[in-house]
């Protein structure tokens, strides 16, 4: 397309007649090869948004498919922890109740903190304390789960949310440009038809 502009001027240029018809033939010309100009890059831009888009929805499912692996490893990890922490909350209160039977019984050594004999002298503070214990550290657990599910997802929306808009911006940028471009043609189209071919061309 930006043969032909250059072609119908050169033409002009060349023929003095043609100069002096530019307003009844050349004008008519140019005109419609400025607006095949901008329809065919306005085309083509349309085309490379979609591609651009289909790049976008391929890489959206496939840091996704990343992320929900990533996801499931952790989910694994978390109900480890969990297990662990269970087993080990079971542990200590079959641990706390031989120490209690022990302590009521007076097989236990005299020398115990004081703390620890006014608490193993309550038995269902003593038993709470582990439960609240095993409580604490399951929230934890909890807490850290859900920290990293909702970080992980702010994590992918941001880096889309990036992308998507960095995309706004180029296709806005590049529909102004042929805007520029083809509203720059027309005006030198006006200009020559007014003031004629500049001497350089002639």
């Amino acid at each position: 397309l930006y043969p032909n502009l250059n072609a119908l001027l050169q033409q002009a240029a060349s023929n003095e007649s043609m100069v002096d018809l530019f307003d009844d033939e050349l004008e008519h010309k140019l005109l419609p090869a400025i607006q095949a100009l901008e329809d065919k890059l306005m085309e083509m831009e349309i085309f490379q948004v979609e591609q651009f888009d289909d790049a976008v929805v391929k890489f959206e499912r496939v840091i996704n498919d990343i992320t929900s692996n990533y996801s499931s490893d952790v989910i694994s990890y978390v109900i480890a922890l969990r297990d662990m922490e269970t087993e080990f909350s079971s542990m200590s209160l079959k641990l706390g109740e031989l120490l209690l039977e022990q302590f009521h019984d007076g097989s236990l050594e005299d020398d115990i903190p004081q703390s620890l004999g006014l608490l193993l002298n309550d038995k269902e503070a003593f038993v709470n304390m582990i439960s609240a214990s095993h409580d604490f550290r399951l929230d934890k657990i909890n807490a850290k789960d859900d920290e990293f599910t909702l970080r992980n997802q702010q994590d992918v929306d941001a880096i889309l949310d990036k992308i998507r808009h960095e995309l706004r911006v180029r296709n806005r940028n590049r529909v102004q440009e042929i805007a520029q471009l083809t509203d720059q043609y027309r005006a030198e189209k006006v200009k020559i038809a007014r003031d004629g071919l500049p001497q350089s061309m002639l």
